[in-house]
């Protein structure tokens, strides 16, 4: 669980669930007692997109290798037992004039098995905030890469 501000008085709580591997947000409303604005995402099936993204890459990074005699970088494989870590941190994104925004925070979520780290934000709607306009959305995976590479051992 972790907060993380979506514009410059409000904030959302962030809560993954490590066992579905869904990431879940919410925001208070400011008129009444209660969450008003409710987000959630797939961490596993964005995390599989990545991985599926990073092996194209290794490939094409690989055949680069090869030429100069480096040895390969092997495949990231999907873990079988996931391990997540989550904190939330503040970005300066591009906000624009669309009804929603990307939120001020973003929470990155870290699976230790692999390194890769993804990056979402909210898709924030201030003016039903201001209204207190219940809001159903999912968070936007803006980014997914990794950090870490994985250890293989051969016994």
């Amino acid at each position: 669980m972790a907060t993380g501000f979506v514009d410059d008085n409000v904030e959302a709580v962030f809560l993954m669930d490590f066992v579905t591997g869904s990431l879940k947000a919410a925001v208070v409303s400011n008129q009444r007692p209660g969450f008003q604005a409710f987000y959630e995402s797939s961490v596993m099936a964005d995390l599989a997109t990545s991985i599926a993204d990073l092996n194209v890459r290794i490939k094409a990074e690989n055949a680069a290798r090869k030429k100069q005699g480096i040895p390969a970088r092997p495949d990231v494989q999907a873990p079988q037992t996931p391990h997540f870590l989550l904190v939330t941190g503040t970005a300066d994104l591009r906000r624009g004039a669309a009804r929603a925004r990307p939120s001020r925070s973003l929470v990155y979520v870290a699976e230790t098995n692999t390194g890769v780290v993804l990056a979402y934000v909210l898709p924030w709607e201030a003016d039903a905030h201001m209204t207190d306009r219940r809001i159903l959305g999912r968070l936007m995976l803006w980014a997914g890469d990794q950090f870490v590479a994985t250890v293989t051992r051969t016994e």
